[in-house]
């Protein structure tokens, strides 16, 4: 538990939904989203110990990597190039109810938010990561934060190393 503000007198309590996907991974694969519908290119839903590793993603319509109540996702060596609509909700990465993720050595191309850090996230890495291009097209004046959280309840994130270029 990373928040300091848990305490026996505010009587917390844990639940898990179900069984989780564990010790699954993506390597060595191309995707190319042609399909307005499919808002991720990978996902990891109530998942931990998985992974994407040397994955080409194009096109994501939401987010090329999302996660939900996941923990322990890594996320490394993998090209991201574009999204179907260049505007809001247009990321590359999105660690949302995540805890314990790693995100290092990626190279994010004409995704508008390449690494977001979403709702209730806690002790994910950023690291070594690489954007460039950043396309937003709802106002071509603008260019949107390449690292950035965007929820309440995140804590204990580290940005390290990385390198965003217009």
């Amino acid at each position: 538990v990373y928040m300091p503000n848990w305490s026996a007198g505010f009587a917390p309590q844990a639940w898990w939904f179900g069984g989780a996907l564990e010790m699954c991974g993506i390597e060595d694969l191309t995707i190319i989203n042609t399909i307005n519908g499919a808002n991720r290119n990978v996902a990891f839903l109530n998942a931990r110990n998985c992974w994407v590793k040397n994955v080409k993603s194009y096109n994501s319509n939401t987010a090329h990597f999302q996660t939900y109540l996941a923990s322990h996702v890594e996320v490394r060596h993998c090209y991201c190039y574009g999204t179907l609509n260049a505007a809001s909700q247009s990321y590359g990465l999105l660690w949302y109810y995540a805890a314990d993720g790693l995100a290092e050595d990626n190279i994010f191309d004409r995704v508008a938010s390449p690494l977001i850090v979403g709702s209730a996230s806690q002790g994910n890495v950023n690291s070594y990561n690489y954007c460039t291009n950043m396309l937003y097209t709802v106002s071509p004046a603008w260019m949107l934060a390449a690292f950035s959280t965007h929820a309440g309840h995140n804590a204990f994130t580290l940005w390290e190393g990385n390198l965003a270029t217009s």
